[in-house]
Parts: structure tokens; C-alpha cells; sequence
């Protein structure tokens, strides 16, 4: 069974993007078949590696025609369904478009099968295109920066996660919770971190995601953690969360 991984947070500048490149190039190292969507209208995914103008054949395209998306290739076991500044309009077309929560899971379906593993970045928002992100995902992935207000901010969040759950995708379970930009030089980041922990206990990973240069110098250069530089922390972290999601 294909896992599609929702990676989500109402709160912007997490590291949720990064997560998506990094932890989808992580599996496709050990040798999962690996599609990510991006499901943002900013396209900080599909700009992450270049593929802007790839192809006309994007997100929007898909869910505005109700048709079968068409994945574009990053390298051996990484493809990735592209987005365009056009998605923002999409919010607007699906207000009173019947099963509009739907629209992501038809579209994504014909494709599903062939991957080992799918992940949807989205956007900062509780939106329409969110909820369709519930609706087609099986799990879902949260990062959390540790700054303050991250423990309020993670409940808040929780509550609208449940409220959608349980209105369009009962099955959807968090496959975990991923501390993001950590520096264990501050204090503050580990009483956060901690204080995360103990509230969630469980759910989240036992890796922290480093604060790194390379991983922004990755995506400087329109590649994965992996290509840019192996022995870096941001690659022994995200190797590290793929492990953990793999055992």
C-alpha cells in the first residue's frame, strides 16, 4: 500500500518544503519509488528544484480539468507533480464545486500505484487545498520550529487536524511530529523541544532536524540535502527521520 504523507502547518517558515525535498530524496535513496506534489501555490517545492516552466502539465492544471496529473522527473526514484502561481485561483473555483474536498485523491488515483511513497507539501493555510490534501493522504508529517508559541500553536493546529479528520478522512492517522531548525546551542530551543516531547510524547521523532547552511545552500543550487553535500547534518537528519518512518 502507497503511503501519502500530508506535510502540514498553519504556521509558515517551519521548514515544511525542505522537509518535503529532503525526506522524499531520503526514501528514494533507499530505494522507494517516490512522487512529491506540490500543493503550495508559493511553488517553493516545484522552485526547489528547478522545474518551474517544465512542463504545462501542474497541480492546477490537474485538479482545474479533473484530470490524471502527470509527474515530471527528478532523478532515479524521484519524480514530482509541479505547481504554478495559478493554484491560488483554484481556492476560489472550488468554493461551490461539488466533492470539492475530493479533487487531489481523483486526480493523484490512476498515479497512486506506481509509488512506494507520495508527499504533499502544502501551504501555510487551513484552505480548500489542505482539506484535499487530508482527503487523499494516509498519514500526516507536522514540523515544528522551536520557538515560542510552538506548543500553542502545535494545539491550535491539532484541533483544526481533528476537526477535518473526522469530517473527511477518519483513517488519517500523524505519522509524527518533526522539530525543525533546531540549534542545541540555545536554551530555549531544547526546553521547547523537550516540552513538545513531553506533551506528544510518542508522535514525535527522535530526530531533530539541525539547523544547517547546506540545506538552504541545496536548495540555493535546485538540488536535495543528498547531492549538495551527503556528510552535512541536514543529510545525516533527514537519512535519519527516513529511517525512523521506515522502521
Amino acid at each position: 500500500m502507497t503511503n501519502i504523507r500530508v506535510i502540514a502547518n498553519h504556521k509558515g517558515g517551519v521548514a515544511k518544503t525542505s522537509t518535503a525535498a529532503n525526506l522524499g530524496a531520503a526514501l528514494s535513496k533507499k530505494g522507494k519509488k517516490v512522487l512529491l506534489v506540490d500543493l503550495d501555490p508559493q511553488c517553493n517545492l516545484t522552485n526547489h528544484f528547478n522545474k518551474a516552466n517544465s512542463t504545462e502539465h501542474t497541480i492546477f492544471s490537474a485538479m482545474n480539468k479533473r484530470e490524471t496529473v502527470h509527474p515530471v522527473s527528478i532523478k532515479e526514484n524521484l519524480d514530482i507533480v509541479i505547481s504554478d502561481l495559478d493554484l491560488a485561483a483554484l481556492e476560489l473555483q472550488l468554493i461551490s464545486a461539488p466533492a470539492r474536498e475530493q479533487v487531489l485523491k481523483k486526480v493523484l488515483s490512476p498515479v497512486v500505484e506506481k509509488y512506494d511513497e507520495v508527499i504533499i507539501d502544502c501551504g501555510p493555510t487551513i484552505s480548500i487545498l489542505m482539506m484535499n490534501a487530508i482527503t487523499a493522504g494516509t498519514t500526516m508529517l507536522i514540523p515544528v520550529e522551536p520557538e515560542p508559541f510552538a506548543l500553542e500553536g502545535l494545539s491550535t493546529f491539532e484541533k483544526h487536524f481533528k476537526t477535518m479528520k473526522d469530517a473527511l478522512n477518519k483513517s488519517l492517522t500523524i505519522c509524527g511530529i518533526l522539530i525543525t531548525k533546531f540549534d542545541g546551542r540555545k536554551a530555549i530551543h531544547k526546553d521547547i523541544a523537550k516540552a513538545v516531547e513531553n506533551r506528544y510524547q510518542a508522535k514525535v521523532f527522535k530526530t531533530r532536524i539541525r539547523t544547517n547552511v547546506s540545506l538552504t545552500e541545496a536548495q540555493a543550487h535546485g538540488i536535495d540535502i543528498f547531492e549538495y553535500n551527503t556528510k552535512s547534518n541536514g543529510a545525516v537528519d533527514y537519512k535519519n527521520v527516513a529511517d525512523e518512518l521506515s522502521a
